[in-house]
């Protein structure tokens, strides 16, 4: 009798041993799923911007909970709130895709718009190279928009043919107007390291430069995140050049 209470207990401590190195390695896959996810969403620069930062916030206060309850070797709680993390920053995502082409639609639409309103405003301009150059005009001043995806490749900052296209019709209007001066404005939807909005916008002028642009004219600016844009889903901080030419008579 006395030796099956003690095989009893034995089997008891190894099943209650293997139970819980079970919890431990669920728990840590668990927590380690959750922060994977969290570092992708992080480093997913076409979504970054369109994150509900309330839901991702949730997301990584429970990751940070899982761990401590991890450390406390309670091992259930761990994986309890690495699984609430995981759906939270599941959710998040799916957020951040909805808004994001919820804004593609609306700022193509508003483009249409905005440039079929610019075309017939600008009928008296000094000419048809302002509109082929998407420049749009506010009392004397003429500007435009070209957002990094658009016109640099993923490699440093090379232009796409798109940008170049461009930036010859806005050369051709600085080359009809010698008086005009510009003004390139770099803006990054996160923190400036390096002055990388001025080497950015450093990298347009040279272009403007080999097409017949004197240095002198133009002027160069690196802003970081400093500035918000007005967009189909408000005011963001968004990776941008803004080109502003002024002295066009």
């Amino acid at each position: 009798m006395k030796q099956r209470i003690i095989l009893s207990f034995c089997l008891i401590m190894i099943f209650s041993t293997n139970l819980m190195a079970w919890n431990k390695n669920k728990s840590i896959l668990m927590i380690q799923e959750a922060e994977s996810m969290v570092n992708d969403l992080d480093y997913n620069y076409e979504l970054k911007e369109f994150i509900p930062h309330d839901e991702y916030s949730e997301a990584v206060i429970s990751i940070r909970s899982a761990r401590i309850q991890f450390d406390k070797d309670n091992f259930k709680m761990a994986y309890f709130y690495a699984a609430i993390s995981i759906v939270k920053i599941e959710t998040t995502s799916l957020t951040a895709q909805a808004r994001k082409a919820r804004y593609e639609k609306l700022a193509l639409e508003r483009d249409y718009y905005r440039d079929h309103q610019a075309i017939a405003e600008q009928t008296t301009a000094p000419g048809n190279e302002i509109v082929d150059a998407g420049l749009l005009r506010k009392d004397n001043v003429y500007r435009t928009i070209m957002l990094d995806k658009r016109i640099f490749t993923q490699k440093g900052y090379r232009l796409t043919k798109s940008a170049r296209n461009q930036l010859d019709r806005i050369a051709a209007v600085l080359n009809k107007h010698p008086q005009a001066g510009i003004k390139i404005v770099g803006h990054s939807s996160y923190r400036d390291l390096k002055d990388y909005t001025k080497r950015k916008a450093e990298n347009i002028k040279n272009y403007l430069i080999s097409k017949g642009t004197a240095a002198g004219r133009i002027s160069v600016i690196g802003l970081g995140n400093t500035e918000v844009m007005d967009t189909a889903v408000g005011y963001r901080r968004i990776d941008r050049i803004e080109i502003i030419i002024t002295g066009i008579e």
